[in-house]
């Protein structure tokens, strides 16, 4: 229990008392009531009467409304304010974070020791209005911005589940993705999908810029590609189909680069066409040597009826693609420097052998301890296939 002098003590410390002669500190420490709550125990609920105000000596609680954290206070704080200005209902909730131990203090006491005035209490009912209306407001405002939360979250969770839940694992093919928007959710997209007649794909696009315009047209092109699919997997069929709908769908300023790339298994070749996307790299085990897959024409939205010619390449079993977003080359470190092209070159090629998740994880490794944790301004992507 605390003594009266440690009760005045810890009163004359608090911003509530600090100006009240030590006289009258003496009788509010007399009369404020010592109460204990353990962690995650109620003080208070929202919308009950409020008769009382608390000063936490120990701990920390939370101020809760409608169930969402507003903010945290600790020792010396008051709660429950409002209660000694008018009768109104409590406007939030506050819960004990850790086990507390505060001083009580009723309506009637403080108005008996503080406000004997009838004009004194009239400017407190004007200040109580005024502090209960931008507590409102700043309740809506917080109350907006979790909404936006969420909805970046669902949009996120809806993102990520375009993208390909495992590996692809087919006969001696391995192929593994990853990725990661910038803004919670982002304008990068992969995919790899058998197809029949022993033919596989693999696609990669990046949308201009990051954030929910540049996701929703990677999921327009996700759903474009499904269809497509389904009746011509040919590169010259789905490069022009998917460049119409960017067209069509998407904003004059908003591009889209992608490459697709399509592998068939019996004749040994990959056939693939480039608009605007960072080449990826086709690494040849026979030559020991990495060939850029450059781009062929210009990104998708730029000219709806663009025709979108193919390059075809031999490649034998055990050779590497590699395909990254542009975020992989502008993750920048503290010095502002790039990852750049030549480095992730020379990461690849001392890491070529490794097997597809490990130099992908290697990758990722490499360009995170190169970034030493500044935040990142654009999606990193990054597919690495072992064919």
């Amino acid at each position: 229990m605390l003594s009266i002098d440690q009760k005045c003590a810890f009163l004359k410390g608090t911003d509530l008392f600090a100006d009240v002669p030590d006289s009258d500190l003496a009788k509010v420490a007399a009369v404020a009531s010592e109460v204990t709550y353990a962690a995650h125990e109620r003080l208070f609920q929202e919308g009950e009467r409020g008769d009382a105000l608390y000063l936490i000596v120990q701990g920390q609680v939370r101020l809760l409304k409608d169930d969402v954290e507003v903010l945290v206070r600790g020792a010396g704080e008051c709660l429950g304010e409002f209660a000694l200005l008018d009768d109104a209902p409590r406007s939030a909730t506050v819960e004990a974070l850790t086990d507390i131990l505060a001083l009580r203090l009723t309506r009637d006491e403080f108005h008996q020791f503080i406000l004997d005035s009838t004009v004194i209490r009239g400017i407190y009912k004007l200040l109580t209005r005024k502090l209960r209306t931008d507590l409102d407001v700043q309740i809506t405002t917080i109350r907006e911005q979790e909404q936006v939360r969420q909805d970046i979250r669902r949009a996120y969770e809806v993102q990520m589940s375009m993208l390909p839940h495992t590996d692809l694992q087919w006969n001696e093919v391995h192929i593994s993705g990853y990725c990661q928007p910038a803004a919670g959710v982002g304008g990068d997209y992969y995919d790899y999908f058998l197809l029949p007649q022993d033919h596989l794909g693999l696609l990669i696009c990046d949308v201009a810029g990051h954030g929910f315009y540049s996701g929703l047209l990677a999921a327009m092109a996700k759903s474009c590609l499904t269809t497509q699919l389904q009746t011509d997997a040919s590169v010259e069929s789905v490069m022009p189909a998917l460049n119409r709908i960017v067209c069509q769908t998407g904003p004059d300023w908003l591009l889209m680069n992608v490459c697709y790339i399509l592998l068939d298994a019996r004749a040994h070749t990959l056939t693939y066409a480039n608009a605007g996307h960072h080449a990826p790299y086709h690494y040849t085990s026979q030559t020991k040597q990495l060939h850029p897959l450059r781009a062929t024409t210009f990104p998708f939205g730029v000219l709806q009826d663009a025709v979108y010619q193919s390059i075809q390449r031999p490649y034998r079993p055990g050779d590497t693609l590699i395909l990254c977003s542009d975020g992989v080359m502008e993750a920048m470190n503290i010095h502002d420097e790039m990852f750049g092209e030549a480095r992730l070159e020379r990461l690849i090629m001392t890491s070529v052998d490794l097997p597809a998740v490990e130099l992908k994880q290697t990758i990722l490794h490499h360009l995170t301890a190169y970034c030493q944790g500044v935040p990142q301004h654009d999606d990193v992507t990054i597919v690495v296939g072992r064919i």
